[in-house]
């Protein structure tokens, strides 16, 4: 295969991925606002939760499905399974009133969801049956900045398409972005290099993963601890906004896009130049990286002269924190993709999607419980200082477990 024919292959897959994933946070956004708006405050919380909850149930299974039928199938079933269920929902919304309104939401984000939590961790096994050597990095780093792009750009036309075409419209769209999705990935199905392992070959459960690859579960166990250090961000930017900067939206905004600016950047950068050796060395600096400019952004509470009010010093460290969280990012999946034996890719990504998911909710339920005692800026800083302590820290099991990467 040529690289021509390699390159517009790759970018098949990432169009798909980037109008599926605008539609799914359009989508996101116009469904918490109803539930808000029309059943309160409180109801959010469950639509989160059973949203999160396929993802914990099918942990296991998706790993077990990408194994066996590959991940291109696994994409490509669910994206197209999703059109099917916004579709059918774009019509059903009309015969439903009142509190079926809210029991029809409930019922789709589950069961799209199921389907997210298969899809999830095949695209992050995606790569592997793609490319080879240091371009599966590449082409991770491709997937990874359409995920960061997302965050930047779907809030903002989400709002735009909700106010024009309501929730119907945002569902109609969305069911025609997973068909296109699922079309432009199946052109692809025969040009993957997926065989399925040996049965003898195949890891029994999670636990067995784990227990074969120590560098890949020490690295789990940080990036866990890192999404519930870095999870208070979404409570402490609202809180800056309306307390410090005079109750501002443009502040809350600008908040957001510098750090997902920032991710963007971070993964543009991993997409046209690929680390080559000594990738867990390059992720360790890039954490501490994170760790120092978390912790700099937590430490403007406490400068003195009315610096607190200074906005354009709070998107600095955010910028440059989402930069390096975008590096280390990819790198982390790049070393969970490449060194351990093909057939555990399929359970260490289920778990990285499982923490993804469910490490904000947890973390939320924490600083929840930790601001009845004290304030939000005493917990990010509280949170910088371990945080920046575990991302030093790091340095030795790092270089225990993975000495030939470091």
């Amino acid at each position: 295969m040529t690289e021509t024919t390699k390159f517009l292959r790759n970018w098949q897959v990432i169009l798909g991925q980037l109008l599926a994933q605008v539609s799914d946070r359009m989508t996101g956004l116009g469904l918490i606002w109803v539930v808000t708006e029309k059943f309160g405050e409180n109801w959010v919380t469950w639509y989160l939760v059973i949203g999160g909850l396929p993802h914990l149930l099918l942990s296991p299974v998706s790993a077990r499905v990408i194994r066996k039928v590959g991940a291109i199938l696994t994409v490509i079933s669910s994206d197209l399974i999703r059109f099917l269920l916004f579709f059918a929902a774009t019509f059903t919304l009309r015969t439903v009133t009142g509190t079926q309104d809210l029991m029809l939401i409930f019922l789709l984000i589950f069961i799209s969801n199921c389907f997210a939590a298969l899809f999830n961790p095949a695209i992050l096994t995606l790569p592997l049956e793609l490319e080879h050597g240091t371009r599966v990095q590449g082409l991770t780093a491709q997937l990874s900045t359409v995920t960061s792009l997302v965050t930047v750009i779907g809030p903002l036309l989400g709002m735009l398409c909700f106010q024009q075409f309501g929730l119907q419209g945002l569902f109609l769209i969305t069911s025609f972005s997973y068909l296109l999705s699922g079309v432009l990935t199946w052109t692809l199905r025969h040009k993957t290099s997926f065989v399925a392992p040996p049965q003898g070959e195949i890891p029994q459960n999670i636990l067995q993963t784990l227990k074969n690859n120590p560098l890949v579960s020490t690295m789990l166990f940080i990036f866990l601890l890192m999404n519930l250090l870095l999870s208070p961000l979404q409570v402490q930017m609202p809180y800056l906004a309306k307390n410090a900067f005079s109750g501002s939206f443009n502040a809350l905004a600008g908040m957001e896009m510098a750090l997902g600016f920032g991710i963007f950047i971070g993964g543009l950068v991993l997409s046209f130049y690929s680390i080559k050796t000594r990738e867990l060395r390059w992720t360790w600096y890039f954490l501490v990286a994170i760790g120092l400019f978390f912790l700099s952004f937590q430490l403007l509470d406490v400068l003195p002269f009315g610096l607190l009010d200074s906005l354009p010093l709070r998107l600095g460290p955010l910028a440059f924190m989402g930069v390096f969280m975008g590096l280390a990012n990819i790198l982390i999946i790049n070393i969970f993709q490449s060194h351990p034996k093909t057939e555990h890719v399929p359970n260490i990504m289920s778990l990285v999607n499982l923490i993804s998911v469910a490490a904000v909710p947890v973390s939320l339920i924490g600083v929840g419980l930790l601001q009845t005692v004290t304030t939000i800026p005493s917990i990010g800083l509280g949170c910088g200082i371990i945080l920046m302590g575990i991302c030093l820290l790091s340095f030795f099991p790092f270089n225990l477990w993975g000495k030939k990467l470091f």
